[in-house]
Order: structure tokens, then C-alpha cells, then sequence
């Protein structure tokens, strides 16, 4: 029988079906369907059960690469090596990977940071499948602590495809802006167990995203101290949690309708905030007295934000 489906380019490959396969004789979007609740590695086993199997993983939506199930059983020592294994194995599933993809998760090692192999991958899924939505997950041991992320060193304007709207980062030390350059294509971005040099580095980061709707900030500074700036007029949902010692918070967002606190360690008449769509009263920040060593930790604000100022009597 000929396979054709909605999702993906007519093909004239004949298959041969066993008269007893009834699933095989399905056509394709019904097949995809299927797939479509298994993870990605076992979508991609189906390619040996037949000829009629070999193309259909190829054009799911989304593709979820995670070596993390390996290396959390891999010896210290060996860790390297089989990264390496698992990367190659990675590239080929991209590589085979036909059409485009709404969603793209890769988890890697550090080993990936270094030799180009992420920049690949991120060109791949960007450049080639146009990728909609992006999270790239660095493996942090558990003997590691995450402030000891790796370096993410790109190129510029890495993340500046025109598909490309939402961006998730964790797990990475950040240095520059250089491979945000040109994004305003992106609409979400998160950033969590990011270090980062100093505020100052992350506020030309963000700066760099001026379409962008929804920011999830979970970031560590190398440098204490400095002012975090974030100006953007299209922004509706923010997320601010465990920002360690700023002397400074600036927030000008005219369309912010969220803003959710978690735990940010800045003084409260440094925390400035012009959003005419929320009333913060400042009374609302509460002081965590059971800490000496953070006397301005202001905690569990999200909650009162979310009873009182986000719909104000």
C-alpha cells in the first residue's frame, strides 16, 4: 500500500504488509498517533519491526533527547566516554529526523559545551527543523554543585531563527549576550540554575529580548551586588526566584499582569517596580527573620501577590 499523511510530504514508497498486520496497514497520521505516546527512543526502535515502520518516527512533532537515564548509572570516570557515544547516537537521530518540530528537548554533558557538538544541534533543530519551542538541560552530577554549570559559549545570534519562540536554559554559566542577539522572534524564556558573572550581564540579556511575553528568572551571580534592569513593554508574566544579593531590582513593564516572587535577596525600597496593571504595596514583603545572614530575604510574596494585587479591591 502507498502511505501518505497530512503532517508530512507525499511519499510513493510501496511497503510490504503481512495480510495478518493489521496495525502496519493503518495509514500514517493514525501510526503517528500511536508513536506519539512513546518516548523518543522507543519511537525510533519501531524502525525495525518492518519496512513499513522505518519512516514513520521521523515525522513526530517533537523529539526529547536525554542522556541523563544513562550517565546517572555511569561510573565517575567513565562519564566522558560514554557522552561522547550517546552524542553521536543523538546527532543521528536529528540527523534522520524528517519535517519540522514543534518541540525539542536535548540533555547533555559538558563534553557537548565544549567540542561544537551543541552548537550543531542547536543549528539542526533550529536552521532545519524549525523548532518552535527549545530547552537545552545541561547533566550536573549529583557530587556537583550547579554553580559549577558549564559554560554555554555560542555563536552569535544562536537563537535569532524566526520559528524559534520559546527558549528554556538550565544548568549553564552565561557570559555575554552575544548569542542572544537578534531575538525578537522569542516570545517565552526561562532561565533557571543559571550563573551568570553579574546583574549587569543579564540585564544586556534580556535587553536583547524585546518581543518577549513570559521571563522565568532562577539565576546565581558570580558577582554580588549590581542593578538587575528589566524594561520590556511586552511583557505579561514574570518569575523571579532565588536572585541572590542585587543592590538593585528595576522592572518597567506596562503590560505585566503576573508577577510571581519566590525568594529574591534585595532590599525593599530597592525593588522598584512600574507596572500600571499591578498594585504592589510594600508591606507585602515579608521579612525571614530566622536567617541572620540574610537580613532582606523577602519570601512567599507570590502568595499574597497572587490573594491581593493581582486583582486589587
Amino acid at each position: 500500500m502507498t502511505a501518505r499523511s497530512s503532517s508530512s510530504p507525499r511519499r510513493n514508497h510501496q511497503y510490504p504488509i503481512d495480510d495478518h498486520d493489521l496495525i502496519s496497514k493503518l495509514p500514517d497520521e493514525l501510526l503517528q498517533m500511536v508513536l506519539s505516546n512513546l518516548s523518543t527512543e522507543e519511537a525510533v526502535r519501531t524502525s525495525v519491526l518492518s519496512s513499513r515502520w522505518v519512516d514513520v518516527w521521523k515525522w513526530r512533532s517533537y523529539l526529547v533527547l536525554d542522556m541523563n537515564m544513562v550517565l546517572d548509572s555511569t561510573p565517575k570516570e567513565r562519564l566522558q566516554q560514554v557522552s561522547v557515544q550517546l552524542a553521536r547516537l543523538m546527532t543521528k537521530v536529528i540527523n534522520n529526523h524528517r519535517g519540522r518540530l514543534e518541540r525539542c528537548t536535548i540533555q547533555h554533558y559538558k563534553s557537548q559545551c565544549k567540542d561544537g557538538t551543541l552548537q550543531s544541534w542547536i543549528d539542526s533543530v533550529t536552521g532545519l527543523k524549525h523548532t518552535k519551542d527549545l530547552t537545552l538541560i545541561n547533566y550536573i552530577p549529583a557530587i556537583r554543585h550547579y554553580k559549577r554549570a558549564n559554560l554555554l559559549s555560542l555563536h552569535p545570534y544562536t537563537f535569532s531563527h524566526h520559528s524559534l519562540s520559546s527558549l528554556s536554559l538550565c544548568g549553564f554559566s552565561l557570559i555575554g549576550p552575544d548569542a542572544f542577539c537578534k531575538c525578537k522572534n522569542l516570545k517565552t524564556l526561562n532561565l533557571i540554575n543559571i550563573v551568570i558573572s553579574q546583574a549587569s550581564v543579564l540585564s544586556g540579556v534580556l535587553a536583547a529580548f524585546s518581543s518577549l511575553e513570559v521571563i522565568v528568572l532562577n539565576v546565581n551571580f558570580l558577582t554580588p551586588r549590581g542593578v538587575l534592569k528589566i524594561e520590556n513593554n511586552n511583557l505579561k508574566f514574570l518569575q523571579l526566584s532565588y536572585l541572590n544579593e542585587i543592590d538593585r531590582m528595576e522592572v518597567y513593564a506596562t503590560c505585566l499582569d503576573v508577577l510571581d516572587i519566590r525568594c529574591i535577596k534585595v532590599k525593599r525600597d530597592n525593588f522598584i517596580l512600574v507596572a500600571p496593571n499591578i498594585e504592589v504595596n510594600k508591606n507585602s514583603w515579608l521579612d525571614n527573620h530566622s536567617r541572620n545572614d540574610c537580613p532582606h530575604l523577602y519570601c512567599n510574596v507570590s502568595s499574597f501577590l497572587a490573594q491581593n494585587l493581582l486583582h486589587p479591591s
